[in-house]
């Protein structure tokens, strides 16, 4: 390879700078609510895996 003939070479390049912020604010009010959101969530999980049983069973 001759020298001389890459001495008209353009550099390139590229920057990329990427800042991703997420910010999610939740706002449960006061502990009771909190708490019937917890149970209620335990209790539909309860009454799936029952009715996932009986499923099973027949």
């Amino acid at each position: 390879m001759d020298p001389a003939a890459h001495n008209d070479v353009t550099n390139n390049e590229n920057s990329v700078h990427v800042n991703n912020q997420i910010q999610i604010t939740i706002n449960f009010g006061d502990a009771l609510n909190l708490l019937g959101l917890i149970l209620g969530i335990f209790f539909l999980k309860k009454l799936f895996l029952k009715k996932q049983a009986r499923i099973k069973q027949t």
